[in-house]
C-alpha cells in the first residue's frame, strides 16, 4: 500500500471533516427523482466533450477581521490564481469562470462565525450576494467555529431557498498561498462542484444509489492518499484522485466524464444555464 503524498515529500493532512455540503437524504431523493424525470440528457458526443462552453460570473466576497492576509484580507493573486484552477478542471465540463467583482468586508462578527445556517451566515449573504441564479457568490471567512473547511448549496436548492441563500463558503486559509501549507486550493473546487450539481463520491458508502454517476465507483469516504484502496467492492479500487472526495488537495485532480455530464444537465435544468 502506498501514500502518494509520502512520494511527492509532502506531509499527509488529515481533515475531521472537509465539507459540510451535506443535503437531507430525503430531500435529495426527491431532488434526483424530479431531475431523473425531468433532465434533458447530454448527447454522446457531449459527454465526449464537444458542448458548448458556458461562461459564469463569479462575484467573490472577502470577509475580513482586519487588512492583513492573516486577518483575511486576502491576496488578490491567490484569488486569481483560486480561478485559474477552476477553469482548468471545470474546462471538460464546458464551464469557463469569470471573475467579474471583488468586494472587501470588515466585519470579525461574519469572519469568525460564519458557519453553515448560522445567523452570522444569513445576515452576510443577505447583506453581500450579488447576481442571480447563474452566477456563483463565493465568500471567503474564517468560521473558527465551524470543522468543515467549506460548503456549498446544490442547484434544486435554489427555488426552495431566499434567493441570497445560494452560493459557497470557504476557509481563506484553504486558498493557494496559505499560511501552512497544506491547501492547493481545492476546497473551492471541490464546493463549486456542489453547487454544479454533484455529491461526494462516498455518498451511500458501498449501497446503491451511490452519488447518481455512473462512472464512480463506490467507496467510502477517503481522507488520506493511499493507492491501493478498495473499500467496497473487492479488486474496484476506490477513485483516488476525484475531486468530490476527501483527500488531501495534492490528490484532488478530477472529475470524470459522467461528474461532467451531470453538471452540465444540473446547470442547465436549475440554473438556465445554455450548456
Amino acid at each position: 500500500m502506498i501514500r502518494v503524498c509520502d512520494l511527492t515529500n509532502l506531509a499527509c493532512y488529515h481533515p475531521s471533516r472537509k465539507c459540510s455540503a451535506n443535503a437531507d437524504e430525503f430531500a435529495i431523493a426527491a431532488a434526483e427523482k424530479h431531475f431523473q424525470a425531468n433532465r434533458v440528457p447530454s448527447s454522446s458526443l457531449q459527454a465526449r466533450g464537444a458542448h458548448k462552453e458556458a461562461a459564469l460570473n463569479v462575484y467573490w466576497h472577502v470577509v475580513r477581521l482586519n487588512e492583513t492576509e492573516e486577518g483575511g484580507d486576502t491576496n488578490p493573486l491567490f484569488i486569481n490564481t483560486s480561478i485559474d484552477i477552476m477553469n482548468y478542471h471545470f474546462k471538460d465540463a464546458g464551464i469557463r469562470w469569470n471573475l467579474v467583482n471583488v468586494s472587501r468586508t470588515t466585519n470579525e462578527v461574519w469572519f469568525r462565525n460564519a458557519s453553515g445556517n448560522s445567523t452570522a451566515e444569513f445576515e452576510m449573504k443577505q447583506a453581500l450576494k450579488k447576481g442571480g441564479k447563474a452566477d456563483l457568490n463565493v465568500y471567503s471567512v474564517d468560521n473558527t467555529y465551524e470543522t468543515a473547511f467549506g460548503w456549498a448549496t446544490f442547484p434544486y436548492e435554489y427555488p426552495l431557498n431566499p434567493e441570497w441563500m445560494d452560493g459557497v463558503v470557504v476557509r481563506h486559509t484553504t486558498l493557494p498561498g496559505d499560511f501552512e501549507g497544506k491547501h492547493r486550493g481545492k476546497t473551492l473546487l471541490h464546493e463549486a462542484g456542489h453547487w454544479c450539481g454533484l455529491y461526494h463520491v462516498f455518498m451511500n458508502s458501498c449501497d446503491e444509489p451511490g452519488d447518481y454517476v455512473d462512472d464512480t465507483p463506490s467507496q467510502e469516504a477517503q481522507y488520506e492518499c493511499i493507492f491501493p484502496r478498495s473499500s467496497c467492492i473487492k479488486g474496484q479500487w476506490d477513485p483516488l484522485y476525484n475531486i468530490m472526495d476527501y483527500t488531501s488537495d495534492y490528490c484532488q485532480s478530477q472529475f470524470t466524464p459522467g461528474q461532467n455530464q451531470r453538471m452540465r444537465e444540473q446547470l442547465k435544468m436549475y440554473r438556465d444555464i445554455d450548456m
